[in-house]
Formats: C-alpha cells, structure tokens, sequence
C-alpha cells in the first residue's frame, strides 16, 4: 500500500472514529472537540510567536513575516474555543456542514473523472458524494433546534463520509 493510501485510510478511519463518538456521546462531543482545537490553536498561537521573537523557523522573511500576528490570532481563537465552548459549539455544524459539502463536491468531480476514465461503478462514488453533499447542506441548514441532534447528525455525516473516503480509497484504481 502506497504512503497516501495509508495515509487517506488513516484519515478515514479517523473521520469514523470521530463521527462515531459523537452519534454516541453528542453532548460531551461538542466540548471536547472544543476544548481540543481551543488547545491545538493555544499551541499554535504561542509557537508562532516564539518564532517571531525567535526570529527564525518561518519560510517567510521580512515584511512578510506573519508569526507574531498569526500567533496573537490564534491563542485569542483558542481561549474562546475553551471560555466559551457552547458559543463555538453552536456554529460547529455550520463549519463542519461547510466542510462536508466541499468534500461531496470534491467526490462528485472524481466521480465524473472515473466515469470519464470508463471505471464501471464510478455511480457508486457519485452516490456517496450526493449523500454528502445533501449531509452538508443540511448541516449548514442547521433547521435543528438542538445542538445535541446537530452533533448526532455531523456524526452520521462523519462516518457516511469515512465509509465512502474508504470506499474510493479501495474500489477505484490507483492513479499511477
């Protein structure tokens, strides 16, 4: 197995993973994948910054060095992440939605490109890509008045969404 198919097949195991806790613990989900990116952006902010002051680490040079701006943005994005995660939790499905939808469109091109390419079940990854698509607009919709059943629903998108990743990942020749 290549390196980017192990990699695709670890990221989509991942993506069920996740969707599967959050179908079973939608509740506490929501905080804790606050309270994780809050710390992930803390992390971020602060090594940005030690780079600025630093003075090195970074690609860019000069006026176009961003660290220290980039690691301001990012620790005040994480505190809020960790003070608030009820605020960001609410706009999680409209960011995960979003998210969602882009990846069906993305699998509905692939889907075009396989049935260009003649592979018989290319329909299979058009499928998928429409129930993705369809997972990600209602997300972004988010015509649900409970937080909890938006959670249980981006789970469901997750794990339909890692099911297909693997789904492509293994019914689709590889590109050499």
């Amino acid at each position: 197995m290549s390196k980017e198919k192990a990699l695709s097949m670890g990221a989509a195991l991942l993506l069920l993973l996740v969707g599967l806790c959050l179908i079973i613990w939608p509740g506490q989900s929501a905080n804790v994948i606050c309270y994780v990116l809050g710390a992930l952006a803390l992390i971020f902010g602060i090594y940005r910054g030690y780079c600025y002051f630093k003075g090195s680490d970074s690609e860019a040079t000069g006026l176009h060095k961003y660290d220290f701006s980039l690691g301001v943005f990012s620790i005040i994005l994480g505190l809020i992440f960790i003070v608030a995660p009820n605020a960001v939790a609410s706009l999680l499905p409209v960011v995960m939605g979003i998210v969602i939808l882009a990846d069906g469109i993305f699998k509905l091109q692939k889907s075009l490109d396989l049935r260009r390419a003649g592979f018989d079940k290319w329909w299979t990854v058009l499928i998928f890509a429409a129930v993705c698509c369809v997972f990600g607009i209602l997300l972004i919709a988010n015509p649900f008045a409970a937080v909890k059943t938006v959670v249980v629903l981006m789970g469901i998108t997750l794990v339909v969404d890692a099911i297909q990743n693997l789904w492509t990942l293994f019914a689709t020749p590889s590109e050499g």
